[in-house]
């Protein structure tokens, strides 16, 4: 199993947040006209010398560190589901170019890596996903940095805010004067339960009494099973593959490797 499998699940659950169907089906409708490029961005500043051991899995080779498949798979998500996912039986995979800076382990701690989705006409697509692990999408974690995630279409713009794996804002902007804003929330058991979900040791807690987000994924798994379905409405199991290949080919193109028991796809492993 390579390292981006284990991601697979973590990237899959925003498809399933309805402000991530509002923004395909803002794109689906023609709203935002002909969308040709897509900016999206997860990055988080860690002060890696002081606070971060060489063992920490951020930055471990041994733990498939690194920004790319900790951070970036959710960037390329935000790519994907907004110029692949919408085209149906016309997507086809896109061309990948990209940049990374290593930390001195040898993972990457900044990867940018701009997609070409071709397009039978009007012109190719364009989706530029950045992670770092050096600076921030939102440095003060007041959600006042602006959008995470743009949308470009000839007849305006959806914008999502940070954090990109849990957003609960959007704004529309369009030509005509349109200017919309959304917030989404996230169900849970309510304030005065005493309760709280989130990533503790970022201390990333969501609002007392609010979910994180992951029960619209666990209830597509069920329906799935009811079904008898094996893959979701919203993702693919091609394009789950597609994305895990567009990782490969960013670690190709800059030789980032882990060490053979990571990247080993004989079963079962001998550590």
């Amino acid at each position: 199993m390579t390292p981006e499998i284990a991601n697979w699940l973590g990237q899959a659950w925003i498809r399933y947040f309805p402000l991530s169907i509002y923004v395909r089906e803002l794109v689906s409708s023609g709203r935002l006209g002909k969308v040709s490029r897509v900016f999206a961005d997860l990055s988080n500043a860690n002060k890696l010398e002081e606070s971060i051991e060489d063992s920490h899995r951020m930055v471990s080779p041994d733990l498939a560190g690194g920004a790319l498949l900790d951070l970036g798979f959710y960037s390329l998500t935000w790519i994907f589901q907004t110029l692949y996912s919408t085209q149906g039986d016309d997507a086809v995979k896109p061309q990948v170019l990209s940049s990374m800076q290593k930390y001195r382990l040898g993972t990457d701690e900044m990867t940018t890596v701009l997609l070409t989705f071709p397009r039978s006409e009007g012109g190719d697509a364009h989706g530029i996903a950045t992670t770092s692990i050096r600076v921030a999408s939102d440095p003060d974690g007041k959600r006042t940095a602006g959008p995470c995630v743009r949308i470009q279409g000839d007849r305006g713009e959806v914008q999502v805010f940070p954090p990109a794996y849990r957003p609960t804002r959007t704004k529309l902007v369009l030509q005509d004067g349109t200017v919309d804003e959304k917030v989404w929330e996230v169900p849970g058991v309510g304030p005065g339960s005493g309760w709280y979900n989130g990533f503790a040791p970022a201390n990333d807690w969501n609002a007392e009494g609010e979910g994180h987000g992951m029960f619209w994924e666990a209830d597509e798994c069920a329906l799935a099973l009811r079904d008898g379905r094996k893959e979701g409405r919203f993702e693919s199991l091609d394009e789950s593959i597609a994305i895990m290949q567009v990782m490969d080919e960013v670690r190709q193109q800059h030789g980032m490797t882990y060490p053979e028991r990571i990247e080993t796809t004989e079963y079962p492993v001998h550590v």
